[in-house]
């Protein structure tokens, strides 16, 4: 994943691996972490996996390219929770798979169409180093 000049976040591939920071507020340890994920701008947020304090990484595939958000919700041994994501201000990452290449195309511009003074209808569609040729006399 590498950050784009916009804040967002950029994929080419549909595999991404999330390293949550965890932080514990109190005495008890963090116990799990969920991390939700949202294909809808935030709309509706899905539970995808949870690990244990011991694991460090969750794994995500996209079923398709998009954007997609992510939350994670920690859970203290006692049973202290984050509120579960409801918006999309609760994201904390913002990611854009994309794992197709684009397209480029090369154009010519448009030429004058219709036969001008001294040019015949053959060469008046050619570019004006062409159409003064001896083959278009």
């Amino acid at each position: 994943i590498r950050k784009g000049r916009d804040g967002l976040h950029y994929s080419n591939s549909r595999t991404v691996r999330l390293k949550p920071k965890v932080r514990a507020s109190g005495p008890a340890n963090v116990a799990k972490i969920e991390l939700f994920v949202s294909e809808d701008g935030g709309e509706t947020w899905n539970l995808h996996s949870s690990i244990d304090d011991q694991e460090k990484i969750f794994s995500f595939v996209a079923a398709q390219d998009g954007r997609y958000l992510f939350c994670t919700v920690a859970t203290d041994s006692v049973g202290h929770s984050e509120e579960a994501p409801t918006k999309m201000d609760d994201a904390e990452l913002d990611v854009i798979i994309d794992t197709e290449a684009p397209d480029s195309l090369l154009t010519a511009p448009a030429w004058n169409l219709r036969p001008g003074p001294g040019t015949s209808s053959v060469c008046s569609g050619r570019p004006p180093m062409l159409a003064s040729s001896t083959m278009c006399s």
